[in-house]
């Protein structure tokens, strides 16, 4: 077997989906006897849904999710920020919710289209072994019988108490702010072991609030408290414990009850929704620890590695958790295909955690800092964060920060797959605008770029301003030409060749982008991200350069 997978959760299954399209041959394991049949993550990025665009599933997922939600942090009856980004980047709405097991059940569906895929329930991983060849995995089956599994690779995708990681020794750190000026500074500070971790209530419920549409984040210091409306006419309300208290005496509906009306006291007087009792209503209560941890390392010895939960936990004040975990198996599954296809040497598989770890960083650390705004208990503190969010409120460019979300980390890969020299743009994912066709159609940019190599140009002649990219090892990669056309197209003319694309981007993002020079050219990668932009006069040192990459 080529790839295995271990866990079937939201990370796993597009992994295998990403590796299914690829026609690479892939056995996903998951140790239940089904997929879970309850929600864990509700929110779904714009990032998230691109990803989920690349597998052809965004539609579906769309149908089934709420989008374009606002976030509204409001305490003492007053709203201190309301987040609502109007804009879509990257072709999708910033924030929307979503129920996890339909989620998955659409991708469980996916990877039927490939016969390339094996999906195997009630599998659980004993041991690991290495060989010349790659990792032996021993397999305990539900039915108790053993057997034996052999992948080239493998990728650990089970989950926050992952036996994957623990069978590799890899230990969890603590992630804190000075990890930002050094990623890998949490392997070496052994000596810090303590977690700040925190206890929340999650509850499931029947929605008999529907106007209260938006995500609220209730600061109130008595118990902090969020709300999240659900897909099909559910909500989710999460309660903070106190330090101390005991977990069952908020596990009861009347207890329940009493958190939800304590919270929406918190809305302003004239939006109070009123709460009735939760009999018949609830349809799960948990407790969660909340942890802000991060693997010693993302992979073992170039043959197993670890993506999502397994590598990475983090509050869910910035619904990140889960978009983090469909962002590794985007950056991994692409390299994969390359060396298992032989374009490209094992080495190029260090940069999965070369790009991936500092941004993983950077959501912790945004989800920790969000977290902080609605955590304070004590009513000094409370009073204080009041006083600095009006005061940067009544500020516009700081507001329009908060609304817009522009205070978000942004998919930018400083180091690892990419060309040194070129440019701003250099290791930033693309926006996807709408785009126009040669037959009148408009469509999302990615669905025309698809998920490989691709070089854009602006160009009014693609025969000849993309002779260059077909020969050599821009044909090897089988690069994708995407001819930006500055002006109309042109009656009865057609492409020089089935890799040229023409277009046209009426939002001007693109061709700003290339500074509207006819002279430069965009490399970009299968996952959308910039290798660089560079005058047509330095192609001789691209190719050098991937190539060296490759090789």
């Amino acid at each position: 077997m080529r790839v295995v997978i271990v866990g079937a959760g939201p990370t796993g299954l597009l992994a295998a989906n990403l590796l299914g399209q690829a026609g690479i041959e892939t056995v996903l394991l998951e140790r239940n006897l089904d997929l879970t049949d309850h929600p864990r993550a509700i929110t779904i990025d714009d990032e998230g849904l691109r990803i989920c665009q690349a597998i052809g599933l965004a539609e579906e997922v769309s149908e089934h999710a709420l989008l374009k939600r606002a976030a509204h942090y409001v305490s003492r009856g007053r709203y201190l920020v309301k987040i609502a980004p109007t804009q879509q980047p990257y072709g999708y709405p910033q924030i929307s919710t979503f129920h996890q097991p339909t989620f998955e059940a659409i991708l469980l569906k996916g990877l039927q289209r490939f016969s390339c895929v094996q999906v195997r329930f009630g599998c659980h991983v004993k041991t690991l072994a290495y060989d010349d060849h790659g990792v032996i995995l021993q397999l305990e089956k539900h039915s108790g019988n053993i057997e034996e599994l052999h992948g080239e690779y493998v990728l650990a995708c089970d989950g926050g108490r992952s036996g994957m990681r623990q069978h590799l020794e890899i230990p969890l750190h603590p992630t804190r702010f000075w990890h930002l000026l050094d990623p890998y500074s949490h392997q070496s500070r052994r000596s810090i072991r303590s977690e700040r971790t925190q206890r929340w209530l999650v509850v499931d419920t029947v929605d008999d609030m529907p106007t209260l549409s938006s995500i609220i984040f209730f600061c109130n210091p008595a118990r902090p408290a969020v709300t999240v409306p659900a897909p099909a006419g559910g909500r989710r309300w999460e309660f903070m414990l106190k330090p101390g208290e005991p977990e069952e005496d908020l596990l009861s509906d009347e207890a329940i009850t009493h958190c939800i009306q304590q919270a929406l006291h918190t809305l302003p007087a004239n939006e109070r929704p009123t709460s009735s009792s939760l009999a018949n209503k609830t349809i799960r209560k948990t407790m969660y620890t909340f942890h802000s941890t991060i693997a010693e390392r993302f992979a073992a010895g170039r043959r197993v590695f670890l993506l999502g939960d397994a590598a990475h936990q983090m509050p869910p004040f910035g619904g990140q958790g889960m978009n983090s975990g469909l962002r590794d198996a985007s950056n991994l599954c692409w390299k994969l295909q390359l060396v298992i296809q032989s374009t490209a040497a094992p080495r190029i598989l260090d940069s999965y955690q070369q790009e991936r770890l500092p941004h993983v960083i950077q959501m912790i650390l945004f989800s920790s800092v969000l977290g902080g705004l609605i955590m304070p208990t004590h009513p000094l503190l409370a009073g204080a964060r009041d006083l600095v969010l009006n005061s940067i409120h009544r500020i516009p460019p700081l507001r329009r920060q908060l609304t817009d979300m522009e205070v978000k980390p942004q998919p930018h890969y400083r180091s690892g797959f990419q060309i040194s020299g070129g440019g701003p743009w250099t290791g930033k994912l693309l926006p996807q605008p709408h785009i126009l066709l040669r037959d009148g159609q408009r469509q999302l940019y990615d669905h025309v770029s698809g998920n490989t190599f691709s070089i854009v140009r602006l160009s009014n002649n693609p025969a000849h301003d993309f002779e260059p990219f077909m020969r050599g090892i821009w044909r090897q990669l089988a690069v994708h030409c995407i001819a930006l056309r500055s002006t109309s197209f042109a009656p009865g003319q057609i492409a020089a060749s089935e890799r040229i694309s023409e277009i046209i981007d009426e939002s001007g993002q693109l061709a700003a982008i290339l500074q509207h020079r006819h002279d430069l050219f965009l490399l970009a990668r299968p996952d959308h991200h910039c290798m660089g932009i560079f005058p047509i006069t330095k192609l001789p040192h691209v190719e050098q350069a991937l190539a060296a990459i490759l090789s």
